[in-house]
């Protein structure tokens, strides 16, 4: 009885290997894909989109240790299952595969049997898993859209009141409910973003946009908090800038994030600086504060999900410790990247690039 079909990559240098583990494969019904060097390896995991891999270690240029390194450090793939087909048999080599988080491990020659029985395996574990991950999303949104309805409306009527109220007292009351219940609907969008993500149902739909524009939009969104804290905002951007492909949404959330916590983390009668420029095909952003920093062992860790610096937690304005989780995704989903450079007490500089 065949298997429901499922891609195998085979990687390795020796054709008949490649034959030989191909046959098997193919007569247990899988559909395989066949790379004889790392390099070509790791493109055919971006098109082709593999279950599982079998992945030979002796090969010429990148070898199967650096392969799968390099996939188990990458998000879209940290969790394709991993078999590797070797005729190392040394126990040091196993435990660096193990190490590195191969799931298994073969020996040439290599046993059609188990080979098939470990293919199997694997597959079924992750066929579980995605359907964990699948009901995990399903039950978050639904939790999150009753969370939703109810605020939508509080914060709705709130606006009303506050609007048609002439007590000063009566208007600060409705002022600290709207300011919460705002804090409690980010949360809440973050949260539904993260598991989002977290199911593969995160989509960027790109579309040409002018980069400082959304920059200004966010700057005026934001520019009570700066002026409640007496902080200036100053804009250095590059004359014509180019159109750049992306989601505005979603990189106007991106840049939401980064100010509002540049604001949040400077002193008041401080300076922000927001510069724009071109580099090396890229568009870069920086947002520059002179507030309280981040040390150099949290700036390693700010990027994990739920993770707050010290100066997070002793925020008055607590988060959900996944806005700079989710600007870091959003950035990489449009082939950009993020980086912080920093220093305690003298401030934070993040970057974004976006490729034009």
């Amino acid at each position: 009885m065949q298997d429901k079909k499922g891609k195998v990559l085979i990687v390795d240098d020796t054709k008949h290997v490649v034959v030989l583990l191909k046959h098997y494969c193919q007569k247990a019904g899988y559909i395989v894909i066949e790379s004889f060097d790392g390099e070509d390896a790791l493109e055919k995991v971006k098109s082709e989109k593999p279950d599982i891999i079998l992945l030979d270690i002796m090969m010429p240029g990148l070898d199967g240790f650096s392969v799968a390194q390099k996939l188990r450090e990458n998000d879209d793939t940290k969790f394709i299952p991993i078999i590797m087909i070797t005729a190392l048999s040394e126990l040091s080599d196993r435990v660096k595969a193990l190490d590195i988080g191969v799931d298994d491990y073969l020996t040439k020659p290599v046993d059609e049997v188990l080979l098939i029985t470990k293919i199997r395996s694997l597959l079924k574990a992750k066929s579980e898993r995605e359907e964990l991950d699948r009901i995990k999303f399903e039950f978050t949104s639904m939790l999150i859209h009753d969370l939703r309805t109810p605020l939508t409306s509080i914060i709705g009527f709130a606006k009303v009141l506050f609007n048609n109220e002439s007590d000063e007292e009566k208007k600060s009351f409705l002022d600290v409910i709207l300011q919460n219940s705002n804090r409690m609907m980010d949360l809440i969008n973050d949260f539904l973003d993260f598991s989002k993500i977290g199911a593969g149902k995160f989509e960027i739909n790109k579309s040409p946009a002018v980069i400082t524009m959304i920059i200004d939009n966010v700057i005026n969104s934001l520019n009570i908090l700066a002026k409640n804290k007496s902080i200036s905002i100053k804009k250095e951007f590059d004359e014509n800038l180019p159109f750049v492909n992306i989601d505005s949404r979603k990189i106007e959330q991106v840049v939401t994030n980064l100010l509002n916590n540049a604001i949040k983390f400077t002193n008041p009668n401080g300076t922000i600086i927001i510069k724009g420029f071109l580099e090396n095909g890229f568009i870069n952003v920086s947002i520059q504060d002179n507030g309280i920093g981040i040390s150099e062992e949290e700036q390693e860790r700010i990027f994990t999900p739920y993770y707050q610096s010290m100066s997070g937690k002793n925020s008055e304005e607590k988060g959900s410790g996944l806005g700079l989780v989710i600007s870091k995704m959003i950035i990489e989903a449009h082939g950009g990247s993020v980086s912080v450079n920093s220093k305690p007490g003298e401030g934070s500089v993040f970057t974004f690039t976006l490729p034009v």
